[in-house]
């Protein structure tokens, strides 16, 4: 926090996944709060910080992984914060590289994923994805 620095999880606190190493809920899915980009961004303009990193939950249930509201939220920070550094810490949307893509458009400061693992330890930690 004295760096400068904040980091939101957005799209709710449960996971589309049950992914072996993470301790994110995984069950019953909510709905995406669409006030959620709108008072990130006011919380964002109140502190005295310069880079937010938002990251989120996986959301397989949606159409498109919760892609559009990434959009807004990184949008709305844009707006009400112009001189913030924006990192997105996105989900892997299944390999759908038009979600991704949406995302670049929004124009983050950093793009970035996590892996979470190696490649031959993939199938066992995460066997609802591919590495690839």
């Amino acid at each position: 926090w004295d760096a400068g620095t904040f980091t939101f999880m957005i799209l709710g606190d449960t996971c589309s996944r049950a992914c072996r190493f993470c301790d994110v809920s995984t069950g019953n899915m909510l709905a995406p709060d669409p006030d959620e980009p709108n008072r990130i961004a006011e919380t964002l303009s109140k502190l005295d910080i310069r880079y937010a990193v938002i990251t989120s939950v996986d959301r397989d249930d949606l159409t498109d992984g919760g892609a559009e509201h990434w959009v807004k939220t990184i949008h709305l920070i844009r707006t009400q914060c112009p001189q913030m550094k924006i990192e997105t810490l996105i989900p892997d949307f299944q390999g759908e590289m038009d979600l991704v893509e949406k995302i670049c458009i929004a124009k983050p400061d950093v793009l970035a994923h996590n892996l979470e693992t190696v490649e031959s330890l993939q199938g066992r930690l995460r066997p609802q994805c591919r590495y690839t």
